[in-house]
C-alpha cells in the first residue's frame, strides 16, 4: 500500500486546511486532499477547524471496531473515507507532515530513528537520543533548527488565525514538540476527559482558530499489549465515549460553526516475538554494515561499508517472505518518500538498503530489539491506512 501524496495521503490534509480557511501560502505544499474524499464544501465559513490525530488508529483496524459496535461515535460521522499514511509509516515522519503539509522525503524527519551525520551516530527522533545508547553524553542537534520548512501553525498565523495545539501535557516541552512546533500556543491535558474539555473551550474562544488535538494513549498501548487485544479494545471504546460526550454533543449545544476532521498518523500490526527475524543469523550481514540499521522493527534502513554489497537474493531466502528488500536510490527515485524536492541529507539519513516487513514481521539485530508486540513502519493495508472522519457543526 504506498503512499498517496497526490491528494489521497493525511500529508495532504494542510493544504486542504489551508484552502478551506481562505489562505494561499507562498510555499510549496502538496495539493489539498482530493474533493471526493474531503470536500471543499466541509470548510465553508468555518471559524474552527479542530484536526485531531489519535495515534495507531488505523482504519482496518477502526472498521473492524465500528464493526462491533465500540465506537458508534466515531461510526457517526457524516462524511468518512480512509487516506493513506506517509513512508515510512511511524510517527516521527507522519504526524511531522501533518503540521507540515509535505512529505518525509521533503522535511527530512524521514524515520522514528535516522543517521545523523553531523553527531555520527543513528538518532531516535522520538527521544532525542543516540539510538540505543542510554546516558550518551553525545548531544543531538537543537530540536528548534532541525527543521527547516515552516508548519502549519506558521501559515495560518500569517494568514490572522490563531493556532493552538491541545496535548498531553508531559510532551509541552519534549524535543518532538520543539522540532515540529516550536512558539505555538500549547494546552496540555491529564486524562482524555481534560483532552475534550480543553478541545472545547477553544472553540468557546472569540475568534478564528485551528485547533491540532493528538491523543497518544491509543498507540502507546498498541505497542505494549498489542492492537487486538481487549486493553486496546476498552482503550478505544473509552476514546469513543469520552468524544461523544465530551466533544461532539458539546459542538452541537454550542452551535458554532466548526469542522472536525479525525484522522490518525498510523495503524498498527501484530509484531509476534517468535516470528521475528535475527539479522545477526544471516551470514555476512552485519559485518558488511557501516552502522547500526536506522528505522524500526518493520522497517530498517541499512547502510553498507564501503566496498561491500548486499546480496539480495541471500535475504530473500533468508526471510522466507516475512520481508522484502528494497534499494533505497530506487525507493526514493519512485517516489517512496514523497516527490521532490527532497531533503539534502535524505540518503545519508534513511541508508542504502530498505528492508521492509510483510505480514506480522519484524527484525532484531543486536541491541535493536524491541520489546513492542506491536508495531508499524512499513507498507501493509494496517498500518498504512487511516480513517478519516469529518464532522461540520451546525
Amino acid at each position: 500500500m504506498l503512499p498517496a501524496y497526490q491528494g489521497g495521503s493525511i500529508a495532504n490534509l494542510p493544504t486542504s486546511i489551508l484552502d478551506g480557511m481562505g489562505l494561499a501560502p507562498d510555499v510549496s505544499l502538496l495539493p489539498p486532499v482530493l474533493p471526493e474524499l474531503l470536500p471543499a464544501s466541509v470548510f465553508a465559513e468555518s471559524r474552527v477547524v479542530i484536526l485531531l490525530v489519535i495515534d495507531g488508529l488505523g482504519a482496518v483496524a477502526m472498521r473492524g471496531h465500528a464493526a462491533v459496535g465500540d465506537v458508534p461515535g466515531l461510526a457517526s460521522a457524516p462524511l468518512q473515507s480512509t487516506l493513506t499514511s506517509v513512508f515510512p509509516s511511524t510517527t516521527a515522519a507522519a504526524t511531522t507532515s501533518l503540521q507540515y503539509g509535505v512529505a518525509p522525503g521533503t522535511h527530512g524527519m524521514a524515520g522514528y530513528t535516522l543517521y545523523l551525520p553531523e553527531i555520527g551516530e543513528v538518532f531516535n527522533m522520538i527521544t532525542w537520543r543516540v539510538a540505543g545508547k542510554r546516558g550518551s553524553p553525545i548531544e543531538g542537534p537543537q530540536p528548534e533548527a532541525f527543521l527547516t520548512v515552516p508548519h502549519l501553525f506558521t501559515l495560518l498565523e500569517r494568514g490572522g488565525i490563531d493556532t493552538v495545539i491541545v496535548s498531553n501535557q508531559a510532551f509541552a516541552a519534549s524535543p518532538l514538540t520543539r522540532a515540529q512546533a516550536s512558539g505555538v500556543r500549547y494546552r496540555g491535558y491529564r486524562t482524555l476527559a481534560e483532552f475534550t474539555g480543553r478541545l472545547v473551550r477553544e472553540v468557546e474562544r472569540e475568534g478564528r482558530r485551528f485547533v491540532f488535538g493528538y491523543w497518544d494513549g491509543y498507540d502507546g498501548l498498541s505497542h505494549t499489549w498489542g492492537a487486538a487485544s481487549e486493553v486496546v479494545r476498552l482503550e478505544l471504546r473509552l476514546i469513543d465515549q469520552a468524544l461523544r460526550e465530551g466533544l461532539l454533543e458539546p459542538l452541537t449545544r454550542l452551535a458554532e460553526q466548526v469542522t472536525l476532521l479525525v484522522t490518525a498518523d498510523h495503524g498498527h500490526v501484530p509484531m509476534p516475538r517468535d516470528q521475528r527475524l535475527d539479522l545477526s543469523q544471516l551470514d555476512g550481514l552485519l559485518p558488511a554494515l557501516a552502522r547500526r540499521p536506522s528505522g524500526e522493527p518493520r522497517q530498517l534502513g541499512l547502510a553498507l561499508r564501503d566496498g561491500t554489497a548486499f546480496d539480495a537474493s541471500k535475504f530473500a531466502d533468508f526471510a522466507d517472505g516475512a520481508a522484502v528488500v528494497v534499494d533505497a536510490d530506487a525507493a526514493r527515485a519512485a517516489g517512496l518518500y514523497g516527490p521532490p524536492p527532497l531533503h539534502g541529507q535524505l540518503a545519508t539519513r534513511t541508508g542504502d538498503y530498505l528492508l521492509l516487513a510483510r505480514g506480522e514481521g519484524a527484525m532484531n539485530f543486536p541491541g535493536g530489539i524491541s520489546g513492542s508486540v506491536g508495531g508499524h513502519g512499513s507498507l501493509t493495508e494496517r498500518e498504512m491506512l487511516a480513517p478519516l472522519l469529518v464532522w461540520r457543526f451546525p
